[in-house]
């Protein structure tokens, strides 16, 4: 089983179906650059009383939460879920936005606990199910641009 250094489907040595992997540096790199975006994206639009440094070092490890744990709900539908079933296309999209909403759900109080633990207070409380939303919303772009580059994605049926 040899894997390039992006990671990438395999197929499994038994014949089984493709799973997906990559090595946790170039997850852990990935997806830190992505929150390294997000968190200074967030810095400079939520309002805040202290230092834009402070407020960024206090948001980076709340939000870290969806791209990097948002990377393994998406290998647990890729390499758990979609090989389990011989799904029609139909199915495996309303699987995958099942294992998206659910997923999202930890990721969001995660992310609030988390947020909470460094010493914020928020200005004003979300619903439960925001990180749910955020994150299929956040999986809708990160798909789109996939099938934008011509790789496998929820838009183009590929997966």
């Amino acid at each position: 089983m040899v894997t390039s250094k992006q990671g990438g489907f395999v197929q499994s040595e038994s014949g089984g179906p493709a799973v997906y992997r990559e090595s946790f540096v170039a997850t852990l790199r990935r997806t830190v650059a992505i929150a390294l975006v997000l968190t200074t994206i967030f810095s400079l639009v939520y309002p805040r009383q202290e230092s834009f440094w402070l407020f960024w070092l206090r948001a980076f490890p709340a939000i870290f939460w969806f791209p990097f744990a948002g990377h393994y709900v998406e290998l647990a539908y890729l390499n758990f879920l979609r090989i389990r079933r011989p799904w029609f296309h139909q199915h495996r999209i309303i699987g995958r936005l099942l294992c998206w909403f659910i997923g999202g759900l930890p990721l969001g109080l995660g992310c609030w606990w988390t947020w909470i633990a460094l010493g914020a207070r928020p200005d004003f409380t979300l619903p439960f199910w925001w990180g749910m939303l955020f994150f299929v919303v956040a999986e809708f772009i990160v798909h789109a641009l996939l099938s934008l580059q011509g790789l496998p994605s929820f838009w183009n049926g590929r997966e």
